[in-house]
C-alpha cells in the first residue's frame, strides 16, 4: 500500500513531541508499505534519519507562514498525491486537502473550536472551517481520547460511524531513566522533593492561577514554607503571564513561585522525577501528555476532576473539584503529609502509564490507514495504467 503523510503542520512543542515519538515507531512497524512523507527541513532534521528506506521524504519550507502552508496543502499537495498515486493520505493535524484524490484518514486534536465558541479570531475561524470541511471529506476521523471524540466530534458534526479513538503514546525510556539530578536542580535553584511541579504551556484553561492560589493556601495553612512551586512551560499570552506574575507579587511569593519558561526535554524528565508532586489543574485537554509523562516518571499526580483526566489517569491520581483552590491545597497536603499514599500513587501511576506507548499508537494508526486505503480506487487505476504501458 502507498501511504502519504502530511507533517507540514508540525511546529508547536506538542506536535514535535508527537512527530518525534510516532514516526520512528511507525517506521519500525511498517516495513511492507511505501510511504511519502511531506515535512519541513526542521522535521526532517528531527526524525528523517530515523526513518527506513521505504519512507520517501518530500521536504519543503512552506511551513514558515501558516497561510502559505495551508494554500500549499490545498492546491499543490493533491497534485503530489495524484502523481504518486497514494492509496491513502494521513493528515494528523485537523486539516486535509479538500480536493485530495486519495481517501483521507484525519486526526483531530485541536480543542480551539470548543474553547472559543463563536468569539474566534479570523485565523482561528479559517482553521475551524477547514477542519470542519476536512472532517466531512475524510473517510475516517480519529481523536486522541474518547472525551475528544465526544466533544470535538459533536462540535464538528462528525457521524459516530466515522469517529475512532487512538490514544497518544510516550517514550517510557525518557521518563524512567535515572540521571544525575543535582546540576539541573541547582540551575533552577530547587531541591529534590521540595517543590510542586507544573509542566505545560501557560494557557488560561490550564488554570495555573488556581494552582498558584492553591499552593499559597496550602503553604499558609500548613506552614510548609520550605517548598517551592515550579511552573515549567512557555507562555503564549504575555498578558496572561503578567496577570499570573501580578498575583504572585500580591501573595509576596516571588522567591517561592518560579516561572521557568521553556525547559529542555532532558531537564523536564529530571524535574518530574525529583518533584514531590505534579499538579495540572487544566479543564480542557484532548489528551494531556504531562499526565502520562508524570505517571511514567513515578511522580504523584494531583489534577482537576475532569472526564478526560479520569480517562487517562484512572485511579492512579488524586483529584480535586475543578477550579477549587482550597480543595487543591487539601490534596497537596494529603500527598506531602502521608508518604505511604505518595508511594502507592507512584506505583499506580507507573502501572497506568504503561497503557500509553508510541508503538501501540503506531500499530492502531496503521490499522486505520489500512482500513481506509483498502477500498481506495487508486490501486486498481494504478494497475490498469501499468498494464496499458506494458501492453
Amino acid at each position: 500500500m502507498r501511504i502519504a503523510i502530511d507533517l507540514l503542520a508540525v511546529k508547536s512543542t506538542g506536535t514535535k513531541v508527537y512527530c518525534a515519538g510516532f514516526m520512528p515507531a511507525l517506521g519500525r512497524l511498517a516495513q511492507d508499505d511505501d510511504f511519502l512523507v511531506f515535512m519541513s527541513p526542521e522535521v526532517a532534521h528531527l526524525v528523517g534519519a530515523q526513518l527506513p528506506d521505504n519512507f520517501q521524504q518530500q521536504i519543503t519550507d512552506v511551513t514558515k507562514r501558516v497561510g502559505l502552508r495551508v494554500l500549499w496543502e490545498q492546491v499543490v499537495l493533491p497534485r503530489y498525491l495524484q502523481a504518486w498515486q497514494a492509496d491513502v493520505l494521513f493528515a494528523p493535524f485537523d486539516i486535509a486537502p479538500l480536493a485530495s484524490p486519495s481517501p483521507v484518514l484525519l486526526a483531530v486534536r485541536n480543542p480551539s473550536p470548543v474553547l472559543h465558541g463563536k468569539t474566534l479570531a479570523l485565523r482561528t475561524q479559517v482553521h475551524r472551517l477547514l477542519a470542519y470541511l476536512s472532517c466531512r471529506r475524510a473517510r475516517l476521523v480519529f481523536y486522541p481520547s474518547f472525551y475528544a471524540s465526544k466533544v470535538l466530534g459533536d462540535t464538528m458534526g462528525v457521524p459516530l460511524s466515522k469517529r475512532m479513538v487512538v490514544h497518544h503514546g510516550t517514550d517510557h525510556s525518557i521518563w524512567s531513566t535515572v540521571q544525575e539530578p543535582f546540576p539541573v536542580l541547582d540551575r533552577y535553584h530547587i531541591e529534590s522533593q521540595r517543590y510542586v511541579l507544573f509542566v505545560s504551556q501557560l494557557y488560561p484553561y490550564k488554570r495555573p492561577d488556581v494552582l498558584i492560589d492553591g499552593f499559597a493556601t496550602w503553604r499558609r495553612i500548613t506552614g510548609r514554607t520550605g517548598y517551592k512551586l515550579v511552573l515549567a512551560g512557555e507562555s503564549p499570552s504575555r498578558a496572561f503571564e503578567q496577570k499570573l506574575r501580578q498575583r504572585v507579587r500580591e501573595l509576596e511569593l516571588e522567591d517561592v513561585i518560579l516561572f521557568l519558561g521553556y525547559v529542555p526535554g532532558i531537564h523536564v524528565a529530571i524535574l518530574y522525577q525529583q518533584a514531590a508532586v505534579f499538579v495540572l489543574p487544566t479543564v480542557m485537554e484532548t489528551f494531556g501528555h504531562p499526565f502520562v509523562e508524570a505517571m511514567a516518571s513515578g511522580t504523584p499526580v494531583v489534577c482537576a476532576d475532569t472526564e478526560f483526566a479520569r480517562e487517562l489517569c484512572g485511579d492512579a491520581v488524586l483529584y480535586f473539584p475543578a477550579g477549587d483552590a482550597q480543595a487543591l491545597a487539601h490534596a497537596l497536603e494529603v500527598v506531602i503529609s502521608q508518604p505511604s499514599v505518595a508511594v502507592r500513587m507512584r506505583e499506580a501511576g507507573r502501572h497506568r502509564a504503561k497503557m500509553f506507548s508510541w508503538d501501540r499508537e503506531a500499530r492502531e494508526t496503521l490499522a486505520l490507514l489500512k482500513r481506509v486505503g483498502q477500498n481506495s480506487t487508486v490501486a486498481p487505476k494504478r494497475e490498469l495504467f501499468h498494464k496499458i504501458q506494458e501492453g
